[in-house]
């Protein structure tokens, strides 16, 4: 049996669609456990009703803690196999969504299954589906081909996978005996890395599937569409942490560099945000801390120890810029650059 984690806060608007997307799969062999985190909405009424009328549903509610402490919660009370993560403003496509994962699971006698994704508006248009090759990764190969992948890409070429635990299905076995738990994405930016470096140093077989059943959806006023002032202290806090796990789980230094590739996506994301059309700050103002952001010391270690050779002409001019602290240039080459929206 599966288990999946759909953490609830909020979305009332939402919740009946991702739910529903759950009990019309044509695999059946599932419980869902809606994890409501304290939410201020009709979300832990509507998880309450859905319980009432289906025996494989449980519903939890706590206080408010945040995406992945609630994860965490859902995780503790498990009885599957396997688990599998929801977000509740995000549904499956398709009926067979969870048959594509589980029969490559079953199929393969794999610990850990990925499929893609599909990105879609906030009221459904489809705006673009990813979904990788079938493929199977066993043995060292996990540590030393798949994992490094899921860091960023490396400095040759971009081959990058999603770091993303949704749409993703997991051994409970590894979880249980590793004690292994998301941290709270208030204190670290993205707490699916952390898990990720956590959870692959111990799976022995990944098997990716072609699908892109699950879909995400793209909701107003997330990323760069909303100004966050401590968002570079956050990546700049997680990133010092990803390199300290990387180092004590055994990692190579591929790995190492790929995450400072990722970084550097952060570091484009920040700048960006000084847009002053985004933070509603002035000019020179942004300006200012944009200069901040590229004198600070971990910004410049990372470059200095990367090999920016490698890149193409758009990544290298870019950090050259960062690396002499060229702020007004910055300020008018990201800055004002159009930019698309996501989740944080």
């Amino acid at each position: 049996m599966i288990s999946i984690v759909v953490p609830v806060y909020n979305v009332e608007k939402y919740l009946n669609q991702c739910v529903d997307s759950i009990l019309m799969q044509t695999y059946k062999d599932f419980e869902i456990i809606l994890v409501d985190d304290g939410s201020t909405d009709s979300s832990g009424k509507i998880c309450d009703e859905y319980a009432e009328e289906n025996g494989n549903i449980k519903v939890i509610h706590k206080q408010n803690e945040g995406l992945g402490l609630a994860r965490n919660t859902g995780i503790e009370q498990t009885n599957g196999d396997y688990v599998t993560f929801l977000d509740s403003d995000d549904y499956w496509g398709s009926e067979k969504a969870l048959s594509a994962l589980m029969d490559s699971i079953e199929k393969n006698n794999a610990d850990t299954c990925i499929g893609g994704y599909t990105r879609v508006t906030n009221d459904g248009k489809v705006i673009l589906s990813e979904a990788p090759d079938n493929y199977i990764y066993e043995g060292d190969m996990v540590k030393n081909g798949f994992f490094p992948r899921l860091m960023g890409s490396s400095p040759e070429i971009k081959d990058s996978f999603r770091p993303s635990v949704w749409n993703a299905v997991y051994s409970m076995d590894i979880i249980k005996k590793e004690k292994i738990l998301f941290p709270s994405e208030r204190e670290y930016i993205a707490e699916d890395i952390v898990f990720d470096i956590d959870y692959y140093k111990y799976s022995e077989r990944v098997c990716l599937v072609n699908s892109s059943d699950y879909y995400y959806r793209v909701t107003p006023g997330s990323l760069t569409q909303s100004y966050k002032p401590d968002r570079f202290e956050k990546v700049v806090f997680l990133y010092k942490e990803v390199f300290k796990r990387l180092k004590e789980k055994g990692y190579d230094n591929s790995c190492v560099l790929r995450a400072k590739r990722q970084f550097f996506v952060y570091l484009r994301a920040c700048i960006s945000q000084e847009n002053t059309d985004v933070s509603k700050k002035p000019k020179n103002e942004a300006i200012k801390r944009i200069k901040t952001i590229c004198n600070e010391e971990f910004t410049q270690n990372c470059i200095n120890t990367y090999p920016v050779k490698k890149l193409g002409i758009a990544q290298k001019t870019f950090l050259f810029f960062v690396k002499n602290a060229m702020a007004r240039t910055l300020y008018l080459l990201v800055c004002n650059s159009k930019k698309k929206g996501g989740k944080a």
